[in-house]
């Protein structure tokens, strides 16, 4: 719970750093597809919609190259039926958590940092909201 305080907090902070929000659903990242004997990429225009969102937002901004933190929070639809029961609960469905970070993950690659084997930790939740969205921020690791 700290770390999700931890996130609302940067939020509100004047610190310069740039929030990226996505609005929409969040999507989590497929398995490659097989077929004839060619893999291809069955996101690949989720891909570029959501690319052509990071680019706007991050402007002509340095590209990250040093070791780096990904701070990520998924808003996930409230079931109408459910609106008052989840609220404030952690979503806990699918999509896993883990496809919806690697998404954010290879969409950023070129556009954000230089490529995503420079996260060297991630804070990443699930919850529920009335506006699904996915944000997230790039903060330097420091020792």
């Amino acid at each position: 719970m700290l770390d999700l305080l931890r996130f609302m907090k940067f939020k509100d902070m004047d610190h310069g750093a740039l929030v990226y929000t996505v609005p929409g659903k969040p999507i989590p990242l497929a398995r490659a597809r097989h077929a004839n004997g060619h893999v291809y990429d069955s996101q690949k225009q989720e891909k570029a919609v959501y690319a052509v969102q990071i680019k706007k937002q991050h402007n002509s901004d340095i590209l990250w190259n040093e070791p780096v933190i990904l701070n990520v929070m998924f808003y996930m639809k409230i079931p109408k039926a459910q609106l008052k029961q989840l609220s404030q609960k952690p979503h806990i469905k699918r999509p896993d958590l883990s496809n919806l970070i690697k998404f954010v993950e290879d969409v950023c690659t070129g556009i954000v940092y230089t490529d995503d084997s420079i996260i060297s930790a991630c804070y990443a939740y699930k919850t529920y909201s009335l506006n699904p969205r996915t944000e997230f921020f790039i903060e330097p690791w420091s020792e």
